[in-house]
């Protein structure tokens, strides 16, 4: 009894574990997780060791990290293979850079005014900004799923009750009653 509880619960979590993969969004924020981790490490090798502003630094580690999430969502995520770039790069592009002015404001807001560390400050503004919404802008703006052909009708023939059919045969036949 304890067995078959054990395998039906491991049946469920591989079920489970199943449908988060094949999910658009589960994939979409592993491609944000590693994309923050090259954000962050090119944010902080300007801020620390090129000595840049802090938004500078910011918005360099974002534009590096977006360019990596573009295709890895686009590719992985999204499972977009439609060899048209152009329209999709363009809408991420502009998202992008309006999702770019913002966290690079939250950014100074919380290491310049409150003097929290680049590092946390970052990681919130990176949730806030782009877990959230940029994934939603992703999912129905940049790559919405394709849109599926209308299902057509197959075309109707009318054809008379099958007495009507019957009748008209044996009368063109040139048989009558009286013959039968």
């Amino acid at each position: 009894m304890h067995g078959q509880m054990g395998s039906r619960s491991t049946r469920a979590l591989s079920t489970w574990v199943k449908k988060l993969y094949r999910s658009w969004a589960t994939r979409s924020l592993a491609v944000g997780a590693v994309a923050t981790v090259v954000d962050i490490s090119i944010g902080l090798l300007c801020v620390n060791a090129l000595v840049w502003s802090t938004r500078a630094s910011a918005m360099v580690g974002v534009a590096i990290g977006a360019t990596f999430t573009f295709f890895a969502n686009r590719y992985f995520a999204f499972r977009e293979h439609n060899p048209k770039l152009a329209k999709p790069a363009v809408k991420f592009v502009l998202a992008t850079a309006v999702s770019m002015v913002a966290h690079g404001q939250l950014v100074v807001v919380m290491r310049d005014w409150w003097a929290v560390p680049f590092v946390p400050a970052k990681m919130v503004a990176d949730v806030l900004v782009f877990s959230i919404g940029q994934m939603i802008l992703l999912r129905f703006v940049v790559f919405p799923r394709a849109k599926k052909p209308p299902v057509t009708q197959p075309e109707v023939i009318s054809l008379p009750p099958p007495n009507e059919v019957l009748t008209r045969a044996y009368a063109g036949s040139g048989h009558s009653h009286a013959e039968r």
